[in-house]
């Protein structure tokens, strides 16, 4: 009898299982617990909040013709002109470094800006368009990649190779262009708003690249795509020297992600 009760202690011993036992969190790891909830707020916040409308005006401007002649700085005449011009090409380049500054955001900064959409305003007149066979002509707008094509197009070489850049590049946007056509504003493509977006940020093909004074230039390049190949007058901003050029940004900033 007495074996047969050591035998029942001894199973329900062995068999029970283990006592828990809740240890008590320290102060230390609750206030990170703490922390990473008001991080998690303050990006919930953040993302909430309403955007911040900035302009950013070019800093080069111009056209290549399709026998590599440049003009920088002046008009940025696209299309065919009658006997003088075969055919243009424009472009428009913008400091993105200046979207910090305006930020108050550490200009060689990474991270952090986010942005919405993306316009592009050409000031023009309505006298500025000509088109001897049709009502309208079709203006598009490219991606222009490459610090080095940024350099050598703001510095009037490589001439026929920028005129081709200038059109084959990633679609950023497009305008159907009349004799009623006055200044423009163009929305950007979301490949225009990405690209932005990584420029701003300082990245690169998902690399952080190195800081030199021009590594945050960004380039857009415009042609008609409507043209007739026959000798005639197509063209816009015909007269545009003094014309106002710009980038309109809507922005969200996203302290949490900025790395100085």
């Amino acid at each position: 009898m007495k074996t047969n009760i050591l035998y029942s202690v001894l199973f329900v011993v062995t068999f029970l299982p283990p006592t828990i036992v809740h240890a008590r969190p320290s102060l230390s790891s609750i206030q990170q617990q703490i922390n990473i909830l008001q991080q998690q707020q303050e990006q919930i916040n953040e993302q909430l909040a309403p955007p911040v409308s900035i302009v950013v005006d070019s800093v080069y401007h111009g056209w290549y013709g399709s026998d590599g002649s440049a003009s920088v700085g002046r008009v940025f005449f696209v299309g065919e002109l009658n006997g003088i011009i075969s055919e243009s090409r424009n472009f428009f380049v913008f400091d993105l470094s200046d979207v910090r500054r305006q930020l108050n955001l550490p200009e060689f900064s990474h991270g952090g800006v986010k942005i919405v959409s993306a316009e592009l305003f050409l000031g023009s007149r309505t006298d500025e368009f000509r088109s001897t066979n049709s009502d309208t002509e079709t203006y598009n707008l490219n991606r222009v990649l490459g610090q080095d094509r940024i350099h050598n197009m703001i510095n009037g070489v490589s001439g026929v190779d920028i005129f081709t850049d200038l059109a084959d590049g990633q679609g950023y946007g497009s305008f159907v262009a009349s004799a009623a056509t006055g200044s423009l504003t163009i929305p950007l493509s979301s490949w225009a708003i990405r690209d932005l977006t990584r420029k701003v940020n300082g990245i690169t093909d998902g690399q952080i690249f190195p800081e030199f004074p021009d590594s945050r230039m960004f380039a857009i390049g415009g042609n008609i795509s409507s043209l007739n190949n026959v000798t005639d007058d197509e063209f816009l901003f015909g007269a545009s020297s003094n014309n106002a050029i710009g980038l309109i940004l809507e922005i969200r900033i996203i302290k949490s992600e900025i790395d100085n």
